[in-house]
């Protein structure tokens, strides 16, 4: 449902339709990277006012040969309201800008983890 309302409030001139991570990681344990990915998007929701979708996904499980990864969308990537409506678009999260806040965030978190 938060892709669909998403494309619904999509702006006619929109500069994008969402921001979209990929981490792929060897983890001994498959939390431990959905702990990460997590406490990512939560920043990222709770810094910049924005919806975000995790997504893990295990290739092995179904015969696939690609390491275990998480995918994490923002959607726009545009602030939500509190009343759950998208407003305007954050900037910081679009583009080079957004892989830096990220890489920045997620430097973080894993000096966090590995402490």
């Amino acid at each position: 449902m938060l892709v669909e309302a998403a494309e619904h409030e999509q702006q006619a001139d929109a500069k994008a339709l969402a921001a979209y991570v990929t981490l792929t990681s060897s983890p001994d344990r498959l939390h431990t990277a959905w702990e990460i990915g997590r406490t990512l998007a939560k920043r990222l929701v709770d810094d910049h006012d924005v919806a975000a979708l995790l997504v893990q996904h295990v290739p092995s499980l179904a015969g696939g040969s690609a390491q275990p990864h998480l995918h994490l969308v923002i959607p726009g990537p545009r602030r939500i309201t509190r009343y759950g409506m998208f407003s305007t678009l954050v900037g910081d999260l679009a583009g080079d800008r957004g892989r830096d806040v990220v890489l920045t965030l997620l430097a973080g978190i894993v000096g966090e983890t590995s402490a």
